[in-house]
């Protein structure tokens, strides 16, 4: 696909028609410039983002908007921007990459990117379309409400972890089918509260939780176990290696994120200890081997995952 239209210079007319039919598409669309400033902004892309046209338009995507990461929550706008990389070599683009949501988690995201070529063979900016990638963690509404979620969350509750724990070990025992689980907690998340107020702390907690859901994989569970504490539970891990691996990616995704407070931005970070179960575990020995690994990472200097190697 090569559009032909240099964005800054149509009819106002045509740029409001162009700016309806946009609107129109199902996928997230946004239009830019070659500074990569935001011409147009659809209806969809506002939804997706929670960014409305008026907080988006003439505003670049890296000043606080979407910043795009990729998966281990490297940076995109400052090296490695796949707009930019479309604009350059005047080629689509395509990427699996994780943007901000206004309120400060992280989307996962397919991208689309189209460059902009006139009549003249002039790069005048790019098309971005993207969409919510599938094949990821969800909570499943239909499960019975017994098995309760947590109201702020909408993670699984503690409850419902030692349920799922007992019939995976049972599993384990009788199948052979193994999995780890990470216990994490946010890092001086006390000191959130206290400095900014529990409404603050609350809204973190949600940018953390769907966070980490975003980069989960489908079957992954994940629990609120207590005031700042997730849980979650991995199954099909193949070694320790593999563990730290995944710990270390939802550790720098949620790094990544942000909230902005006061044109202030306020970010998190999380401390994190992995296990792999055991035939000889109890669901309360598992979530106990985490806990202290996930202390130890915190007397490590905090913001970092430690994953026990038996």
């Amino acid at each position: 696909m090569k559009a032909t239209t240099n964005i800054d210079t149509l009819d106002h007319k045509i740029l409001k028609k162009l700016a309806e039919i946009i609107d129109c598409v199902n996928d997230s669309v946004y239009i830019v410039d070659e500074n990569r400033r935001i011409k147009l902004w659809n209806k969809s892309a506002e939804l997706l983002t929670g960014f409305s046209k008026k907080q988006t338009i003439n505003k670049k995507c890296c000043e606080h908007l979407l910043n795009h990461v990729d998966a281990n929550g490297k940076e995109l706008c400052r090296d490695g921007c796949p707009i930019l990389k479309s604009i350059n070599s005047g080629e689509p683009t395509r990427s699996n990459l994780f943007l901000h949501h206004k309120d400060g988690h992280r989307v996962h995201v397919d991208v689309e990117i189209f460059p902009l070529i006139d009549s003249n063979g002039k790069i005048n900016g790019a098309i971005e379309v993207f969409r919510k990638a599938t094949n990821h963690c969800t909570i499943d509404n239909k499960t019975d409400n017994t098995l309760i979620r947590d109201e702020l969350t909408g993670t699984w509750t503690k409850k419902r972890l030692i349920k799922s724990l007992t019939s995976r070990i049972d599993q384990l025992r009788i199948f052979g089918w193994n999995f780890a689980i990470l216990f994490i907690d946010v890092d001086k998340f006390k000191s959130i509260n206290d400095t900014y107020g529990h409404v603050i702390g609350d809204k973190m907690l949600v940018m953390i939780a769907k966070t980490l859901m975003a980069h989960l994989r489908a079957g992954d569970e994940i629990y609120r176990y207590g005031g700042e504490e997730f849980v979650i539970v991995l199954p099909d891990i193949k070694d320790q290696a593999h563990l730290f691996q995944i710990s270390e990616k939802l550790r720098k995704l949620v790094g990544s994120c942000f909230l902005e407070i006061n044109n202030t931005l306020l970010n998190a970070t999380i401390s994190i200890g992995g296990t792999i179960a055991t035939e000889d575990d109890s669901a309360e020995s598992l979530i106990s081997k985490a806990d202290k690994l996930m202390y130890t990472a915190k007397k490590n200097g905090r913001n970092n995952s430690v994953i026990d190697t038996y």
